[in-house]
């Protein structure tokens, strides 16, 4: 199958989709890397964020595995980013996985809720890992087969939760299943919370590693944002970084107005 027959996911940031041909390819995880800067502006929750938007606003299911905030706090700040979470979730189209409250002790509180699924210790990463094979296995009886998206927030806390190697393990066996079911993740990664070698391990496994760099004004370098596209499936990505901006909910990427594909 060639690159452009691959079945793709949109991200929902147009300018994204354009060098990738559509989007990202289905069945596939993504890692989305947010580094070096303290003004933060985000960027890789708003991606995540349109990307899930995108998919439920073309009728796919979505998911959503909370590791660093609580089902109240992400359902509210959906809300500031145009997407109404709770509605989707009362409406059965989205599946909230609530991997944080064991890890924040706040595990008595969450049981007597209608969280769709509890997993009451992320440090067992063995049962995550059941927990969202046979939720996929589910959804594609359900004939929702390549109509799947989920994110991850983020799959560095959870390795502060679980340890690396763990989490390493969890991602790997994830793959296949990915492949099978045709579900698109995309995990929320910050690269200085690892050493180097638990980053670098990271992005060779990922099937893609979208990334974006900040820089603080200085004397020597003027504030500066960069995204980068460092690896996607089928050998797509950007040899160097293309400024960006993001105003509100929009992420516009600046090169002379277009993007060329680099192999």
């Amino acid at each position: 199958m060639s690159t452009l027959d691959t079945p793709r996911a949109g991200t929902g940031v147009s300018d994204i989709d354009r060098f990738l041909g559509g989007g990202v390819p289905r069945g596939t995880l993504i890692i989305v890397e947010e580094t070096g800067s303290e003004r933060s502006n985000f960027p890789s929750y708003f991606l995540c964020m349109k990307f899930l938007k995108e998919g439920l606003s073309k009728g796919e299911r979505g998911i959503v595995l909370l590791t660093e905030h609580s089902v109240q706090e992400y359902l509210e700040a959906g809300t500031l980013t145009t997407i109404d979470l709770a509605s989707h979730r009362n409406s059965g189209e989205l599946t909230i996985i609530d991997a944080f409250s064991g890890y924040a002790g706040l595990i008595s509180q969450s049981l007597g809720t209608n969280v769709d699924i509890v997993v009451e210790s992320p440090t067992n990463t063995t049962k995550l890992f059941d927990v969202l094979r046979n939720l996929l296995t589910v959804l594609v009886e359900n004939g929702y087969r390549n109509k799947m998206r989920m994110i991850v927030d983020t799959v560095s806390t959870l390795v502060a939760a679980a340890g690396f190697q763990k989490v390493w393990n969890l991602w790997l066996g994830l793959q296949p299943v990915h492949r099978t079911t045709g579900c698109t993740t995309m995990g929320i990664f910050y690269p200085g919370m690892h050493s180097p070698q638990e980053a670098e391990s990271f992005e060779r496994l990922a099937d893609g590693v979208v990334e974006f760099r900040g820089y603080e004004p200085t004397k020597e370098r003027i504030q500066e944002d960069l995204l980068q596209i460092k690896k996607m499936r089928r050998n797509t990505f950007l040899r160097e970084g293309i400024p960006y901006t993001r105003s509100g909910w929009e992420i516009v990427l600046h090169r002379n107005n277009r993007l060329t594909k680099e192999y």
